[in-house]
């Protein structure tokens, strides 16, 4: 890095610069470009100083950005854990900036854990030369009662209640179980993230058994006008002993709610887990959209990339609500 060029941190008060970049180099109607609303929260939710976006300067002009959806944003107490969410390049600058940005969060920032979830080809050319990309798995828990209007060919999971297991529905996490992912969040974590998100409603489904809190699931009801239906898609999944039925559970959950299924694109839990769990997996025959602003009706695979990761041989377990695959499009 020479005298002219430095990379750090974007300033709250240079916002508006911000904005207007990723406006004039990436596209106009672009969420962040438009909506301060939106990139306080997922970006500057503890309103510092700073804004969790890297900027690339040339001569103290600024020629790339790359934004940082971090887990000390909701919680600085946590560990850092980091997920790559935009990378954006003035269209005159030629310089491939990624290298640079990812080495200054390695020395600079220090993660426990360097990611990113949904790419494109470009990037994910990029990525592939560092570390370990994959495409994450679709799951599923279809409701037998409701006729299918935005999925198809879904199965009906074998499900039967199971007495020393319930699931309470809350909107605030009261209780965190014990946790044997490597990534530790905290109920600060959650409830700022999902109890305050000022966008979107979510539901913690906290599973115990025999009265002890096990694990619980980030739930988000998605309704699709045009097709007068409800899904609900999980997010985010904490806890541990994952290897309990919950189908019957969450078939009624589904009944009550009037929705379609719910869904689950996960990384890092077996299979076998998840199908002991009740859920089904995607099958290319089948269809879950995974686009909703807009509706998209057709299947989209979704990647990921471990840059770095700390984990001590502990279990890394990404899921939809890790990265920014979770935030609005529009509003």
């Amino acid at each position: 890095m020479t005298l002219n060029n430095k990379i750090r941190f974007i300033k709250s008060n240079e916002a508006n610069l911000l904005q207007d970049f990723i406006k004039k180099n990436y596209t106009s109607n672009h969420i962040l470009s438009s909506n301060k609303k939106v990139l306080n929260f997922y970006y500057n939710f503890q309103n510092k100083k700073k804004i969790n976006f890297l900027g690339y300067f040339n001569k103290n002009k600024l020629s790339a950005l790359m934004g940082l959806i971090s887990s000390k944003n909701w919680d600085p107490s946590t560990d850092s854990i980091i997920f790559i969410a935009l990378i954006v390049k003035a269209k005159s600058f030629k310089e491939d900036i990624s290298f640079k940005f990812i080495s200054y969060i390695f020395n600079k920032l220090k993660p426990k854990f360097l990611g990113c979830i949904g790419f494109n080809s470009k990037v994910f050319k990029i990525f592939s030369q560092i570390g370990l990309c994959e495409r994450m798995e679709h799951y599923y828990i279809l409701n037998n009662k409701i006729k299918p209007k935005i999925s198809k060919n879904l199965l009906i999971s074998q499900s039967k209640p199971i007495d020393n297991v319930k699931i309470k529905i809350t909107s605030y996490l009261k209780e965190i179980p014990q946790n044997k992912i490597f990534q530790s969040k905290s109920k600060n974590y959650f409830n700022n993230k999902y109890f305050f998100n000022p966008f979107y409603r979510y539901y913690f489904l906290n599973v115990y058994r025999n009265q002890k809190l096990i694990f619980f699931l980030v739930v988000r009801k998605i309704k699709i006008i045009k097709y007068n239906t409800f899904i609900f898609r999980i997010v985010d999944i904490y806890g541990q002993d994952f290897d309990v039925n919950i189908s019957y559970l969450i078939e009624k959950f589904l009944y009550k709610n009037k929705a379609e299924y719910i869904d689950f694109m996960n990384y890092g839990i077996k299979s076998r887990t998840l199908k002991l769990m009740g859920f089904q997996k995607k099958k290319n025959s089948q269809l879950i959209p995974n686009y909703f602003e807009p509706f998209i009706r057709k299947n989209e695979n979704l990647d990921l990339c471990v840059l770095f990761s700390d984990s001590k041989n502990k279990k890394v377990i990404i899921n939809k609500g890790d990265g920014d695959q979770d935030r609005p499009n529009k509003i």
